[in-house]
């Protein structure tokens, strides 16, 4: 909601975020954040771009627990460096981003713990609603699924590993949706099968908080096999759905995803 009081001063609507009420110990923890321009006749420019496992200073994480002890997981300290990835917004655009916090919340310990996610630029800041979430040991039929990933994926971040050639993956069918993600983006990312061959089916494991990314992986895979550019009408449903993946949609239809990019740097189909 843009008060006016914010629309006084050209900025960030508050941040809405998004997370699972629960996180178990060794999975990945997909936070979803959606930043808005809170005024229609003013863009910002500038604005640090965070990726997967990537903050660049931008994100901040506070907690309490139970007792309502506060604790600073993780301080905003926006650069200005300008190599930084940075974006832009229209006015009143939005921009969802999927971040992996999995590192930042585990050292809170077990039991209920309310967070807090908050995002600045050097010169605006914005702060979402607490979130609760409850962290939990893995029981034994998670830790069959976890062990072979973890081993796999190794020190590398979990982002990193998307990027990293297919080894021993999990593809059962009772998942963790946000492993389930995951393992669904390394695929498109880094699968030696053409994006075209790709089998879409492992999408629909995906659900909770990277859901509606995972629409847009989708959207990958439909517009490599016919480049329909109304993707059977898809697009039409994203654009009035998601507003704030339209970024992501307009990049596919132009060969200008991340995904693409990425898969023509590396020499893959």
């Amino acid at each position: 909601m843009v008060t006016s009081e914010d629309a006084f001063v050209p900025g960030l609507a508050p941040l809405w975020a998004a997370a699972p009420t629960e996180h178990v110990l060794g999975f990945p923890l997909l936070v979803a954040i959606d930043l808005t321009a809170n005024r229609a006749d003013v863009g910002l420019q500038g604005l640090p771009r965070p990726s997967l496992s990537s903050t660049l200073g931008a994100i901040g994480l506070d907690a309490r627990d139970e007792g309502g002890l506060p604790r600073r997981l993780l301080s905003p300290c926006p650069s200005e460096d300008e190599d930084m990835a940075s974006f832009g917004l229209g006015g009143h655009e939005r921009r969802r981003f999927l971040l992996e916090l999995s590192a930042f919340v585990e050292p809170l310990g077990l039991g209920t713990h309310q967070l807090t996610v908050s995002y600045a630029a050097t010169w605006t800041e914005t702060v979402a609603p607490p979130l609760p979430i409850r962290i939990r040991a893995p029981n034994l039929h998670e830790s069959q699924q976890l062990d072979p990933v973890l081993a796999d994926k190794g020190d590398r971040s979990w982002e990193t590993w998307t990027y990293a050639p297919l080894g021993r993956v999990h593809d059962g069918d009772s998942i963790h949706p946000g492993l389930a993600y995951l393992q669904a983006r390394r695929r498109l990312y880094a699968g030696p099968e053409p994006l075209a061959q790709l089998d879409p089916a492992p999408l629909d494991e995906v659900t909770g908080v990277a859901a509606p990314e995972a629409a847009l992986l989708r959207a990958e895979i439909s517009w490599a096999r016919d480049r329909d550019p109304a993707l059977s009408g898809y697009t039409t449903w994203i654009r009035q759905h998601l507003p704030g993946l339209v970024w992501w949609l307009d990049a596919i239809l132009s060969d200008r995803s991340d995904i693409a990019l990425h898969r023509k740097a590396s020499g893959l189909p």
